[in-house]
């Protein structure tokens, strides 16, 4: 389904070995011009790279995450290695570029879906592409988008960012609507890509930390309102900036 209508036939067979989890002979990936299309940016887990992956090329990400580049939009599609770069002769910020602007021409406006019950937060998913990159091209997907105030997000799942564009002064109950989101599809995964929830703004992504906490059987996050989440905290017109919460 996410192959490109005329797909020439390396990229075919590609797609097919990663899709059936069969390894993929050297000289399909030789040449990089039939294969480009397939690129596709995927956020890795620091524990997952183990085994094969752990010779994949890759940068920092936001958080923990490490960004990749996979030759296709599934999880187990091979990832672009070192290999690979010095037979296309390319430098792994071009490919990384490239892999974005195929996930960007493939997410369209049919993937960003409002959440019932909290106005202005958003749900960037597609069963077929990797949505948690996402967040490198928000202004592409969010009409109108504060690039100052920026955008909450967190990334649950390769193929979901949960996304709740900033409005100064609107208070913090549509945050908090984010939180509990992201912690109840987490709940719900075995191995979640993370909980955590982060700020882009103009480019820039920082992480919020949160700390989880127990009591009385009760779950809470707690926020220690200072640094970046005063910044937040202020932007929202929610408390002083030496307050905590």
């Amino acid at each position: 389904q996410w192959l490109p209508a005329d797909a020439p036939p390396e990229a075919v067979a590609l797609a097919l070995a990663a899709t059936l989890n069969l390894k993929v002979p050297t000289a399909l990936t030789r040449p990089l011009p039939p294969i480009a299309p397939l690129l596709r940016p995927v956020l890795v887990r620091p524990e997952e790279l183990q085994g094969p992956r752990r010779s994949m090329c890759r940068r920092d990400a936001f958080g923990p995450m490490v960004l990749g580049v996979a030759f296709g939009p599934n999880d187990n599609a091979p990832r672009v290695q070192t290999t690979h770069l010095d037979q296309w002769g390319a430098h792994f910020d071009d490919v990384i570029t490239t892999a974005i602007s195929n996930l960007r021409e493939a997410l369209t406006e049919e993937s960003v879906l409002g959440v019932e019950g909290t106005p202005g937060l958003l749900a960037i998913v597609n069963d077929h592409e990797p949505a948690a990159a996402a967040c490198y091209f928000f202004e592409a997907l969010i009409p109108d988008l504060d690039r100052d105030a920026g955008v909450l997000f967190g990334v649950p799942s390769l193929s979901t960012t949960i996304a709740l564009p900033v409005e100064p002064g609107s208070g913090a109950a549509a945050f908090a609507a984010l939180v509990e989101m992201m912690y109840s599809l987490c709940d719900r995964q075995s191995e979640p890509l993370s909980d955590q929830i982060f700020w882009w703004r103009a480019g820039d992504i920082a992480h919020i930390p949160m700390v989880e906490v127990e009591e009385e059987g009760v779950r809470r996050i707690h926020l220690d309102a200072r640094g970046i989440v005063a910044d937040l905290l202020d932007v929202l017109g929610e408390i002083e900036d030496d307050d905590e919460s």
